[in-house]
């Protein structure tokens, strides 16, 4: 039977996924993750790495429960002088509290204080993104990486001596958007500004669309779900569990990640 390790691995390159994008999405150093694929200890409270395991199979679609056994509670309060927490990013926020013990008791207040900020700056954005879903706002590229140059429309068609349209080769979807989702997620797409999907994605789930020149993505969970364009993956447009809208897709973006870096100058010697 294959390892904890080993099964956490295998369902994380079934979904084309990297150590560095369970890292961004779940705020787990890539080291502890590199370490629990390979089944090494962590040197961290058992509590602690159990919570990162749970929280590592609960991204890629595992059941935490089938692969880590329930642990003793009294060996738990042992190593870590309370109980252990059955939430997994709650672990993970204690053990970011808990790791610096010799920071002062302001800081922990301070830690508390922008905790709770986060939780209703969550709520408050929960309600955004159900308002967005009744009342679309008006379109607004974001880009991916950098400002886009606004596209203009397209010409109309040339036309041959005689005043008919002159024959040109027939173009077929030259962009392809793949996405795969690691957590549950809803997200519209709008094709060459004039065919819009919409969807609720569940974890694992993998999708494909195809358009002409550009898609334009607005996600509610921008952490949840990463995207490769034509073969070069992009990653997640975000982290957390933040909503982004109107993130473009397009040639332009596709063009700027192939084009290799441009070489530094060398001083030659005179």
């Amino acid at each position: 039977m294959a390892s904890v390790g080993e099964q956490l691995r295998h369902a994380r390159e079934e979904l084309g996924l990297s150590l560095e994008d369970l890292a961004a999405a779940s705020h787990i150093h890539r080291r502890y993750l590199e370490l629990i694929e390979n089944d090494r200890p962590t040197n961290l409270p058992e509590t602690y790495t159990r919570a990162f395991i749970r929280s590592y199979a609960s991204m890629v679609g595992l059941d935490p429960d089938s692969l880590l056994p329930p642990p003793p509670s009294d060996q738990a309060q042992v190593q870590t002088g309370r109980p252990a927490p059955e939430d997994p990013q709650t672990a993970v926020r204690q053990f970011q509290r808990t790791e610096n013990r010799t920071a002062p008791v302001a800081r922990q207040t301070k830690g508390l204080f922008l905790l709770s900020a986060f939780l209703i700056l969550g709520l408050i954005a929960s309600v955004l993104i159900i308002q967005l879903r009744h009342h679309s706002p008006p379109v607004e590229e974001v880009p991916f990486t950098e400002p886009q140059p606004v596209r203009q429309p397209e010409q109309a068609p040339a036309t041959g001596d005689s005043g008919a349209p002159a024959r040109t080769a027939v173009t077929r979807d030259s962009l392809t958007l793949e996405a795969v989702a690691t957590d549950t997620v809803w997200i519209r797409l709008l094709l060459d500004s004039s065919s819009t999907r919409e969807y609720t994605l569940p974890p694992r789930r993998r999708m494909k669309w195809k358009a002409m020149n550009s898609f334009l993505v607005s996600v509610n969970n921008a952490g949840g779900i990463f995207f490769t364009l034509n073969g070069v993956h992009l990653g997640a447009p975000g982290q957390g569990s933040g909503p982004l809208r109107n993130i473009a897709l397009n040639r332009d973006l596709l063009a700027r990640l192939k084009k290799p870096p441009a070489k530094k100058p060398t001083n030659e010697k005179r």
